[in-house]
């Protein structure tokens, strides 16, 4: 009877290494992920800008003054945003804020308005008890944002150096498709980045014209409430819809159902006609796997990941594009 053969596996030292250099680079790179977010929504605001720094240069503006005069100009819509939109927005916020105990009571408990309004006051109370960790937090997203517009603003000034670096860190053979595909992830980034703007802009002035005609109050704060979290993805435009119900509630159940019946409408036109033709041109993601995403990026880094998960996909999908052509071409 003949023995059994003896199959000998050899893991050369060479592939032992990779694979723990390899797990050792997934391993830190997750540990700075919030720094690597940084630089990725820098670069994401940049890949927005640039169109119109380049657009600068070409019309003989120095680079440098090109992207001072956007920041300038930024600050300027700034100041006016503040001097005649914010007054406003705070006094209506105030009034809702103030009124929201009782309008809950109104609404939903009305013979339990004043424990609502009791229970309201001792969680403000506890949240009040923590806030040296509230204003930790507060400044930490501070210098969070200063370093993304300062990280963005070297982006924009020095982007041919920058890529130039990057590419060179590559093999000759490798180094002109890579800015190629360098250059298809700016353009995709920054007309995602416009794209949402676009939508968003669109969903708070309709909030606001729908609301006004209905004759519901706040409409400003609600407008702005409805815009911002339209980028929110799935449960984005449902939030924002609840204090505009609340508010209506207290007028009449009807026009309440008239409030809702408005947030789905425009929910309604904004993912079957605005959306899919403003993030086609963007992205180009079908929207199984959009979903898929935000699902997975909800799970594994919450609402920043979900926010970013649609350009993240985009990347990943021009990043797998040029790889494998660079396969291909190899093979060929």
């Amino acid at each position: 009877m003949a023995k059994p053969s003896i199959v000998k596996i050899e893991i050369a030292p060479k592939t032992i290494f990779y694979i723990f250099a390899t797990g050792f680079l997934i391993w830190f790179l997750w540990q700075i992920k919030a720094i690597i977010f940084i630089f990725f929504i820098s670069f994401i605001l940049a890949s927005a800008l640039s169109p119109i720094v380049d657009f600068l240069v070409a019309h003989k503006l120095p680079r440098g003054l090109s992207v001072l005069l956007i920041y300038l100009t930024f600050i300027l819509l700034l100041a006016i945003l503040v001097g005649s939109v914010i007054p406003p927005v705070v006094s209506q916020t105030r009034d809702l804020i103030s009124s929201l105990p009782l309008l809950l009571g109104e609404a939903v408990f009305d013979s339990y308005s004043q424990n609502i309004t009791n229970f309201l006051s001792q969680e403000f109370a506890r949240v009040s008890g923590k806030a040296l960790r509230v204003t930790v937090s507060l400044a930490t997203g501070i210098f969070s944002i200063f370093t993304v517009l300062v990280i963005t603003f070297y982006f924009l000034l020095d982007k041919s150096q920058f890529y130039q670096n990057l590419v060179g860190l590559a093999p000759l053979v490798y180094q002109e498709r890579i800015k190629k595909g360098i250059f298809r992830v700016e353009r995709k980034l920054g007309s995602w980045v416009r794209g949402q703007a676009f939508l968003a802009t669109a969903v708070g002035l309709a909030v606001y014209l729908g609301l006004t005609v209905l004759g519901v109050g706040f409409t400003i704060p609600l407008a702005i409430i409805a815009g911002i979290l339209e980028c929110v993805p799935t449960i984005g435009p449902i939030i924002s819809a609840i204090p505009a119900m609340i508010v209506a509630s207290t007028v009449s159940p009807i026009q309440a159902l008239l409030v809702a019946g408005l947030y789905t409408l425009i929910q309604q036109l904004e993912n079957n006609f605005l959306v899919p033709q403003v993030m086609k041109k963007a992205v180009g993601i079908n929207p199984l796997v959009t979903i898929i995403a935000l699902l997975v990026g909800g799970r594994m880094l919450g609402l920043v990941g979900a926010v970013l998960a649609v350009p993240i996909v985009g990347v990943v999908m021009i990043v797998g594009e040029e790889v494998m052509r660079a396969v291909y071409d190899a093979a060929d």
